[in-house]
């Protein structure tokens, strides 16, 4: 992995406000805790009890680098190891942007783990203790490793690098990220540090390991030296630990193909040229108009209010029927006047009390059951909280994640789903609404002089736009080239709407007669565009691993015309069903699927047992009773299965665990998995693809964002048109060596996320 240049800019006005604003949060946290002293007092004392149970072999304290030559026995060790040093920040936030360090550990084979102190204070009086390092120091000793090429191993890169960076003034390299490696190796488990290396490597120190339990009471700059040493040196021991056991199944020798393809291609084309593209997106950041916001506000507030005065409408109608005069006392005063619709109980006693409404035998007031009753009231509910979401969880929320620079900054997390996908958290910028569904979207914006909301744009107002690209029907395609159908890959190559050509094929009609549009005419056709619609909610539930009811619901038709449409499809597409048959397969008889390039999902719960039993009477059931049992339950509904197994249960003394919901969650994960795992795989190839694409960063082109198939980034007006051309030009290159299928490329550009087109905007001005 190459190494990154040193940040040698000079300082700032927004990186000194952003050094003003850490140092004054840190005042407060300062004042708040040295008015309580006994809280922190009793943490430390702890802290101390768990130094005896601590070896400090190989741990070194390092308080002064007057002379970087203090550092000539580690340099030396390094340079025999080849560079490979692990590295490790102590800071007092998880927000990369306005943690402040309070040192660093350092490790390389064969020598003790150090930590440099910087910033440790007294939580007695919050002045800063003597004798440590002073930042400048550090920053030459790192740049001393830099320049006899370390390889530096994180167990997150991404904090430490962004913490280094903003603290320090040096972007460092990374060569090697436990974290992510862990992941590719067993997404399945814990990947926090500690617990991984007590599982892999060893649990001597499970007693010194509970350090981390307490520094939650304790700012961590006010923990003591002498406490926070060994604690952080220990963390780049496991670190370096942890790194040479996952090089065991991690290399290009390894003789088993599926940890070579893990290794050569997720490992090392995938994952770890992403980490790079992460930081950067993170370190960019997103304009927001907070003036929209405001007016978004506004007027979700009056949709609220809207929508409330329906209900209470309602409400207030049914308070002279004979229900509502039955009421209980006690239901009466659980009642608030009004009616607080946050409130489950409340809003179960009008449904079910006062309407009748039937749920089963289930009071439930969530989304799926107040679906399930299709009333006007209930629709009325759901869209009220709907409306709640989008006003707490966006328009309010995302003005206060405004940085000092005036952008938002989120954690992008590129193993935040177990098939690859990225998450993102403070805020989640994932899980945005569509465009069709509301106007959040358009909260975000390319560049803070960007006229805010005006009906119209001149282009000299311009100074960055914004690029949308998204891959058209990414999954489908990826569906088309692991299944390898002939007609799917044929639509491909014709260049045809996918969803239309499946249409043709399940409805018997011609393609031109499943499209929303008749491509001669022009003219829109309501039953093509119905056709087209059934198909596409039909092909992504098959790939998501929707159930036949979800499948039913979206398509508005009952169970069994919905399982009709879906055997017709598999009729049509026999060899899309074999494939769905052949993952299944595979994931049972090896545990795991895999994606386009090698990805593994595991899913252990499709090899359990139908039924397990257990309990005192379990030890004297043969083979052929359990069997037995096995085939009184199956093929009973809900209920009678339900009542079933508890009268076997009390003939026998026993516990019988069903499994059959697992296996059938796992089986449809297999084949979600393998979709979205390899459109993961492409999305991120094009990601890094780009993102390092020098002739794009010359244009100025900056991606900030991914959600799911689409990239979005910022470039100079004046040179969209070029790289609107050179991105669908990389993205459609990028996943080439893993999938023959041609990829396709939409684009948008405009000054806001799903705002008006440029070109719209620019004629109205």
């Amino acid at each position: 992995m190459a190494l990154f240049k040193i940040d040698t800019n000079k300082t700032t006005k927004a990186s000194i406000k952003e050094k003003l604003k850490k140092v004054n949060s840190h005042k407060k946290v300062t004042r708040k805790y040295l008015t309580n002293g006994n809280k922190v007092q009793n943490a430390i004392s702890k802290l101390k009890m768990l130094m005896c149970d601590f070896d400090l072999t190989g741990l070194k304290c390092v308080r002064s680098l007057k002379t970087l030559e203090v550092m000539d026995d580690f340099i030396l060790q390094l340079r025999k190891n080849g560079g490979i040093m692990s590295i490790d920040c102590e800071a007092t936030s998880l927000d990369e942007m306005t943690a402040i360090m309070v040192g660093v550990s350092i490790h390389t084979m064969g020598t003790d783990s150090i930590y440099i102190p910087i910033n440790h204070i007294s939580y007695m009086s919050g002045t800063r203790i003597k004798n440590q390092v002073k930042p400048e120091n550090l920053k030459k000793l790192l740049q001393k490793f830099v320049a006899e090429g370390a390889k530096f191993i994180y167990h997150n890169a991404s904090y430490d690098i962004r913490v280094i960076k903003h603290n320090l003034g040096i972007e460092l390299s990374y060569y090697w990220d436990t974290l992510i490696a862990s992941f590719i190796l067993n997404e399945n488990e814990s990947h926090s540090l500690k617990d991984l290396y007590t599982k892999y490597i060893s649990d001597s120190d499970k007693k010194a390991l509970k350090f981390n339990q307490l520094f939650k009471d304790i700012p961590t700059d006010f923990v003591p030296i002498e406490l926070m040493f060994p604690y952080a040196a220990k963390d780049t021991i496991m670190t370096s630990e942890l790194y040479k056991f996952q090089q065991q199944f991690l290399n290009e020798n390894v003789e088993k193909q599926d940890l070579k393809d893990l290794y050569l291609n997720v490992l090392k084309k995938v994952e770890f040229p992403v980490i790079q593209t992460t930081i950067n997106m993170e370190e960019r950041g997103i304009y927001i108009d907070q003036e929209f916001a405001s007016q978004l506000k506004v007027k979700y507030g009056e949709m609220l209010k809207g929508i409330e005065s329906e209900i209470y409408a309602i409400i207030d109608s049914l308070k002279n029927s004979s229900k509502w005069l039955a009421l209980s006392r006690d239901q009466l005063n659980s009642l608030d006047n009004p009616v607080n619709l946050s409130s489950p109980k409340q809003v179960a006693i009008i449904l079910f009390d006062v309407l009748g409404y039937s749920n089963g035998k289930s009071r439930s007031t969530a989304v799926g059951a107040l679906k399930s009753i299709d009333k006007e009231i209930t629709n009325l509910i759901l869209s009220h909280r709907g409306v709640e979401k989008l006003i707490s969880t966006y328009v309010e929320k995302l003005p206060e994640a405004i940085d000092l620079d005036g952008k938002i900054h989120a954690n992008l997390n590129q193993i935040g789903t177990d098939t690859g996908r990225y998450s993102s958290s403070n805020p989640n910028l994932q899980n945005i609404p569509s465009r069709k569904a509301t106007d959040i979207r358009r909260i975000f914006v390319a560049d803070k002089h960007v006229p805010k909301f005006l009906k119209t744009l001149n282009a000299s107002d311009l100074v960055n736009v914004m690029i949308g690209a998204d891959y058209s029907q990414q999954e489908p395609r990826t569906l088309a080239y692991m299944s390898k159908d002939k007609a799917l890959l044929e639509s491909y190559k014709l260049n045809r709407d996918i969803y239309a050509t499946i249409g043709s094929f399940v409805y018997d009609m011609p393609y031109e007669n499943c499209l929303e549009f008749h491509p001669e005419t022009n003219e829109m056709q309501p039953e093509g565009n119905k056709r087209r619609d059934a198909m596409k909610t039909v092909v992504l539930g098959i790939m998501y691993g929707r159930g036949i009811n979800s499948i039913a619901e979206q398509l508005k038709v009952d169970y069994k015309k919905a399982q009709q449409i879906i055997d017709l499809f598999y009729a049509k597409f026999p060899t899309v069903k074999q494939w769905i048959e052949d993952t299944i397969y595979m994931a049972k008889q090896t545990g795991y699927v895999t994606t386009i390039t090698g990805r593994k999902r595991r899913l252990p719960d499709i090899n359990l047992p139908d039924y397990e039993f257990t309990g005192p009477g379990a030890e004297n059931l043969n083979h052929e009773k359990r069997i037995s049992m096995a085939q009184q339950i199956d093929g009973l509904w809900y209920e009678e299965k339900a009542i079933k197994k508890k009268e076997l249960e009390q003939k026998y003394n026993i516990e019988i665990k069903d499994n059959g919901g697992f296996i059938a969650h796992a089986e449809r994960q297999a084949v979600n998995s393998r979709i979205q795992g390899s459109a993961a795989d492409i999305t991120k190839l094009a990601m890094s693809t780009v993102d390092n694409d020098k002739v794009l960063q010359d244009w100025g082109y900056e991606m900030f964002l991914c959600v799911h198939d689409e990239l979005l980034g910022t470039c100079p007006y004046t040179n969209v048109e070029k790289v609107k051309a050179r991105v669908v030009q990389l993205m459609m290159e990028a996943p080439k060596e893993f999938i023959t299928v041609p990829m396709k490329v939409d684009l948008e550009v405009s000054v806001r996320w799903y705002g008006e087109e440029l070109e719209e905007l620019l004629k109205t001005g």
